[in-house]
Parts: C-alpha cells; structure tokens; sequence
C-alpha cells in the first residue's frame, strides 16, 4: 500500500516540523480527518519512519 499525495504531503510536513526544528523539546502534534482518509495508514508510517530513524515517539490517542 502506498500513500496518496495528499497523505504524502501530510507525512512530509509533519516530518519537517518534528526534524527541522532547532529546539530540542517534545512536541506534539494531532491529526484528525474523516473516516476512511488514511489516518491509521498516515499515523503507521509516521511511526516507522521517525523509529527508523532510531528515534523516539510516543503515539496517544483522545478518547
């Protein structure tokens, strides 16, 4: 499966605000859509990306 170019931009942009960021401070970030836009898809490979990259993120949910 692969992302769609409006996930792709989602993922890239979040991506250069968590890495091209010169404080070194936790940051926290929401995505929200409708059902069925790919955001389980979106959040798997932010995921897997950043812990690629050997670091660390904690994924939480809002009930």
């Amino acid at each position: 499966m692969q992302l769609n170019s409006e996930q792709r931009n989602v993922v890239e942009i979040l991506l250069s605000a968590v890495y091209n960021n010169v404080a070194d401070t936790p940051k926290c970030y929401f995505l929200d859509g409708p059902a069925g836009t790919g955001k389980t898809f979106v959040y798997s490979t932010l995921l897997h990306t950043i812990r690629g990259r050997s670091d660390d993120v904690i994924p939480v949910a809002s009930t």
